[in-house]
């Protein structure tokens, strides 16, 4: 597998790698190899299963015989479905790997079976076929990261930040010279921040049940004290800063939507329409995933999990 594309930093080179497999029907899904020169490259989120083998094919190029720590954001199939195999084969190639993932999602990783894989097939059907069932990965091999842990990487480190809302079990990961200068800032949001798309600005939550909005609007705020200068989300490709201000607006406009749908009553492809009528940054994303029916229902699961959540306030109240 090439590269898309490869940022050049300064004190890191970030390569991104088209992880989406075949029959998906549009692009997606990222995965990123981080180079600082050190004893260790890092890939962020492998994806799934089905596209492993490439993935594993790229890191082992970059890492040239070095140690390679696999991190995930959390351990949903589109992000870390093919961590575990990522990991064997790299071993199998006499490379030394390593996956690390936020403490409630590393069990998941030892034993996909016993939840992980039956839920992403409740609630994805077909297209967790598609992701692929994951392996499970030996326990030794997976190592459960801290918040504020700072993964070494040469002239680079990783930040970890623990960002629950999206899922219980989701971080994000900062890229910032090991030096501490005031060189850009590369975030690596996963799930935490929505799908940006970098071809027209298109941009949208990935938000399905249980969303916890209050949870992760705090993440964002926490990211946005970071100050990165790009942003990198697993979907669907690398923005600037900027799309956290603005995905924390849009929030607002999917909550006040969620709100109307349950007061009137609507269908979920109803109120994704409705949002896309009034929400550009929607309307574009919504124009480029409707195109595939996997696409659209990552869409319709983002409204599911607003008026789940409004639901479940309703439900204390």
């Amino acid at each position: 597998m090439e590269p898309l594309e490869t940022l050049d930093l300064g004190y890191a080179l970030v390569q991104v790698l088209d992880a989406t497999p075949e029959g998906f029907g549009v692009d997606y899904i990222r995965s990123y190899i981080v180079d600082a020169g050190g004893p260790a490259v890092a890939v962020i989120d492998t994806g799934p299963a089905s596209t492993a083998e490439a993935v594993a094919e790229a890191a082992a190029r970059a890492a040239r015989g070095r140690r390679v720590e696999v991190i995930v954001t959390h351990v949903h199939l589109d992000h870390a479905g093919g961590a575990a195999r990522v990991a064997r084969l790299l071993h199998a190639r006499g490379l030394e790997a390593r996956i690390r993932a936020h403490p409630r999602g590393a069990p998941h990783l030892v034993d996909p079976a016993s939840r992980l894989w039956p839920a992403a097939r409740k609630t994805l059907g077909e297209l967790a076929l598609l992701y692929g069932e994951p392996e499970p990965a030996p326990a030794g091999v997976v190592a459960e990261t801290g918040d504020g842990e700072e993964i070494a990487l040469g002239a680079a480190r990783l930040r970890v930040l623990h960002t629950p809302g999206h899922a219980s079990h989701h971080q994000s990961l900062v890229l910032e010279p090991a030096s501490g200068g005031d060189e850009e800032k590369l975030l690596f949001t996963g799930d935490s921040a929505g799908m940006y798309d970098p071809l027209d600005g298109g941009l949208a939550p990935t938000t399905p049940p249980p969303l916890r909005l209050d949870m992760y609007r705090e993440s964002l705020r926490r990211m946005k004290a970071l100050g990165p200068g790009r942003v990198a989300p697993t979907h669907i490709g690398v923005g600037p800063g900027e799309v956290l201000e603005l995905h924390e607006r849009q929030l607002d406009a999917w909550e006040q939507a969620a709100r109307e749908a349950l007061e009137k009553g609507l269908t979920a492809e109803e109120t994704l329409q409705a949002i896309a009528g009034r929400d550009a940054y929607t309307r574009r994303l919504y124009e480029r995933l409707g195109r595939s029916p996997y696409g659209r229902l990552m869409l319709i699961l983002s409204v599911h999990g607003f008026v789940d959540y409004l639901k479940r306030l309703r439900g204390r109240g």
